[in-house]
């Protein structure tokens, strides 16, 4: 204590030696480190030397650092609170459990590092684990603080005290290569990206989980089985609802399904249930984090190099109430994960019960349960809709209940946004123990105008301009335009499904001005009526010989 100019702080002595007590970080003693009068250390056999020592009473910044010395030394200057870490590598351990206990007051961190290559390294991984802490560094190469302490006391303060007050960190630009910056790293598509989180949204039963597996499998592969070219990359699909065997059932659907051998799977999918891995990410009435899941997922990903992770559906992996506040420190903590570990994650969520008293299946990224404190935690997120009855019949399709759809216009910071949906089909593969297993694949939905040449468009705008009486446009006319063109295209409009898509082929040649509609008087009802003329555009003119 005398070399090095500093005062006991909760010390004791055993024959010359001073005795340092090791505690955990709710007061309870671990172990010792005893140190003699020429400097040497030494910890406790048998004792557990990751712990700390606490020096003063509690302050709004707390400091961190290595040896006693050196935090008797910044305590003794600022005043400030200090944590004694005895090692480098305890210091990177534990900082992340002392910002998240100092946090949970308010107070804010200060890594006191040692100039050296040890101390450099540690503080700078305790850093990026603990996010709004920063760090203070004596200038001399190979000092600590109690070297510039026993020089100079009031430098020490000075250091402490100008980071113990709170203040926003901006960097002024400086000159860029544009051509050297790091361009995004997309996984898949315009949805999955390194570095940040992505989110699907639906109601239960639309195909989300179905889609992000299919997708997975994708990935692992690096095979455009939903149509989007991918290298392929390690993927961990976790579903917290479903047994392991349902999910092994699903893959070997896919599998099937897209003619992949299993063996393409080994060592870039892995698959996990929550029914055996109860992965909770957020516990407790305030939501807080469960730190250990993560260090769980940060080991399993560093051991298999792993570059996305799935998290379907994200709401079973909480016990904390499902408010705005827990899903935004979720979503928060989630993207630190993606960030620090160089990976994406897909979260998979459902939405808040809908109102669709019209009908409809639609849904939106705003829908999503938690409302937009999630969504402001991710870069790309995507609603899924089932297709209506009133679709369907719309658009042709033989049922409802198969189809869903990507909707337009989703949440997409890092790219433009789709302008129009993408579709998907449902459908069952069997599997040779019997069961019917679910798959999806992309659809393309029927254009109306498949099988239709342009000799018959030609044909139903001289048969229309070959009447005595131009039809009408109403489809609840007895002259409609739809029986003109159901003769010449020799089609059965009595069919409901047939009878929509005359309708759209009528629409559509009307857009192209092939036909043109036009006011009629009728005389005898004193009305006027909208019936079908031929238009400008004559496709026969430009029909092949």
């Amino acid at each position: 204590l005398v070399a090095k100019g500093v005062k006991a702080y909760g010390l004791g002595e055993i024959d010359g030696r001073l005795q340092v007590p090791i505690c955990d970080l709710e007061g309870k003693v671990l172990s010792t480190q005893s140190i003699d009068s020429s400097g040497f250390k030494l910890f406790q056999k048998g004792g557990n030397p990751v712990g700390v020592h606490i020096i003063g009473s509690d302050t709004d910044s707390v400091v961190v650092c290595e040896g006693y010395a050196t935090s008797a030394s910044i305590h003794e200057a600022s005043g400030l609170q200090v944590y004694v870490c005895f090692s480098a590598s305890s210091l990177v351990k534990l900082a992340p459990r002392i910002a998240e206990k100092i946090g949970r007051r308010g107070a804010s961190l200060i890594l006191g590092a040692d100039n050296d290559e040890a101390g450099l390294k540690a503080v700078s991984e305790a850093l990026r684990a603990c996010p709004g802490a920063v760090s203070v560094t004596p200038k001399g190469e190979g000092q600590d603080w109690n070297d510039v302490f026993v020089l100079d006391q009031v430098a020490v303060r000075d250091a402490f005290a100008s980071e113990a007050l709170p203040m926003a960190k901006f960097e002024s630009w400086k000159v860029i290569d544009e051509s050297a910056v790091e361009p995004r790293r997309w996984l898949y598509g315009n949805h999955y990206v390194r570095s940040f989180c992505s989110l699907t949204v639906a109601e239960p039963g639309i195909g989300k989980s179905l889609l992000a597996l299919t997708e997975a499998v994708a990935m692992a592969t690096g095979k455009a089985i939903l149509g989007v070219e991918c290298e392929p990359i390690r993927v961990c699909y976790h579903n917290s609802e479903d047994p392991k065997a349902e999910i092994v059932r699903r893959v070997l659907s896919i599998c099937k399904k897209f003619n992949i051998a299993q063996e393409e799977l080994v060592g870039r999918l892995f698959i996990s249930s929550g029914r055996e891995n109860d992965l909770v990410l957020s516990a407790g009435d305030n939501g807080d984090i469960v730190e250990g899941a993560f260090a769980m997922c940060e080991r399993f990903i560093q051991r298999w190099g792993v570059d996305l992770i799935v998290l379907d559906p994200l709401a079973n992996m909480m016990s904390s109430p499902e408010t705005n506040e827990v899903f935004r420190a979720l979503g928060k903590r989630l993207s630190f994960l993606a960030d620090k570990m160089s990976i994406g994650i897909e979260i998979v969520h459902h939405t808040r019960k809908l109102n669709h008293s019209d009908g409809s299946r639609t849904a939106s990224v705003e829908s999503a349960r938690g409302g937009s404190s999630l969504i402001g935690a991710v870069r790309t997120a995507r609603a899924l809709s089932g297709c209506s009855r009133a679709e369907a019949e719309r658009l042709g399709l033989e049922n409802w209940i198969d189809y869903f759809k990507v909707e337009a216009g989703a949440k997409a910071n890092l790219s433009r946004s789709s302008e129009k949906s993408d579709w998907f089909k449902k459908s069952g593969i069997q599997l040779l123990n019997g069961d019917w297993v679910g798959v999806c694949e992309v659809f393309q939905l029927p254009d109306v105008f498949d099988g239709i040449s342009v000799a018959d468009a030609g044909r139903v705008r001289s048969a229309i301009g070959a009447m005595d009486e131009a039809p009408m446009l109403n489809s609840r006319a007895r002259r409609w335009v739809g029986n003109v063109v159901a003769d010449v295209l020799e089609i059965d409009v009595t069919d409901k499904a047939v009878r929509r898509r005359v309708s759209r082929l009528v629409d559509g040649w009307i857009k192209t001005n092939v036909l043109a509609v036009e006011l009629w008087k009728d005389k005898r009802q004193g009305k006027e009526s909208e019936v079908v003329v031929m238009g400008d555009n004559n496709p026969r003119l430009e029909a092949p010989p």
